[in-house]
């Protein structure tokens, strides 16, 4: 069985083109990391810009198998 257990929406927060913006967790700036999603765990925020995306959006995630 192979399951997903993280997603990764903004893995490149130097990027808007194919990634999740940069989202701010706190007034302190503190910058919510990837993965935003965990098996398990609660999930974070993500935004993304659809009408500035250029070509496709690039979404990571790892799998394991059981």
């Amino acid at each position: 069985m192979i399951k997903v257990e993280e997603v990764h929406f903004n893995f490149d927060n130097r990027s808007s083109n194919c990634s999740a913006f940069n989202i701010c967790q706190n007034k302190a700036g503190h910058l919510i990391n990837a993965p935003e999603w965990q098996e398990a765990q609660t999930s974070r925020p993500v935004a993304f810009a659809r009408d500035a995306i250029v070509g496709a959006v690039t979404i990571k995630a790892k799998f394991v198998r059981s």
